[in-house]
């Protein structure tokens, strides 16, 4: 997973020049201030996006695990196939 840095990298690269407008009023860039903050914004977004992405997918593999894992032991106690999809559902 990229760091917050590297997704800021990214964003700059992506977006050189921020602007706000409309095809009536046209367009102008925002100030470097601004651009900064919303750089910043996005990127705490994206990463903290990314990170809710990364921790449910570990939650589902733990989860996976600890059933596959609970399958095993009970095949071991000799229980069928059956039986332990009964139990785990």
């Amino acid at each position: 997973m990229k760091t917050l840095e590297e997704i800021i990298v990214d964003l700059k690269t992506e977006n050189p020049v921020l602007q706000f407008g409309d095809e009536e009023t046209g367009y102008k860039p925002v100030n470097e201030i601004e651009y900064e903050q919303i750089i910043q914004e996005r990127a705490e977004w994206r990463f903290n996006r990314n990170q809710e992405r990364a921790d449910k997918a570990k939650v589902d593999a733990d989860k996976l695990a600890a059933k596959q894992s609970a399958q095993e032991k009970l095949t071991a106690l000799g229980l069928t196939e059956e039986e332990v999809s009964s139990i785990l559902g």
